[in-house]
């Protein structure tokens, strides 16, 4: 990894990439992200622009969309992809998957109460099927992004 980042920084594709800490997971949740997923001549989709739904990490669907959001912002940069002429893409990003949270502001850990309510919860097929599968990993309540 350090070589890759050596790599965008030496050819100026991501300035300053060795001073951002690099630790977790390999990817953030939708809701917690420090940065943003724009820069001059630079956008970020799917993991990388931290994409993976909070509630299951999936993140195959966002890494797709977000894709056709890129594409859809790269057409209309015109040739100069300044961070000016991207920020329809940040936008769009926002009104899809919401605004992000610090990574200091994310929710604590549920108390003992929560913990008892979901594995009763989980417990059950309704639950499982409707909530957890349809809801959390699928997003069927949300209308697919269609290519344009």
């Amino acid at each position: 990894m350090n070589d890759f980042i050596s790599f965008l920084e030496d050819s100026g594709k991501a300035p300053g990439a060795s001073r951002l800490q690099w630790r977790g997971h390999a990817y953030l949740a939708s809701d917690v992200g420090n940065g943003s997923v724009i820069a001059d001549g630079l956008l970020l989709i799917g993991d990388a622009a931290g994409l993976a739904y909070p509630e299951s990490g999936e993140g195959i669907r966002p890494a797709v969309e977000s894709a056709l959001l890129a594409a859809a912002a790269i057409r209309g940069c015109r040739g100069i992809y300044s961070e000016k002429n991207l920020s329809g893409y940040a936008r769009a990003v926002e009104a899809r998957y919401g605004a992000r949270r610090q990574a200091s502001a994310a929710v604590a850990p549920p108390g003992a109460l929560k913990r008892f309510a979901a594995s009763l919860l989980l417990r059950t097929r309704w639950f499982t099927r409707e909530v957890v599968t349809r809801r959390w990993f699928l997003h069927e309540h949300v209308t697919p992004l269609r290519a344009v």
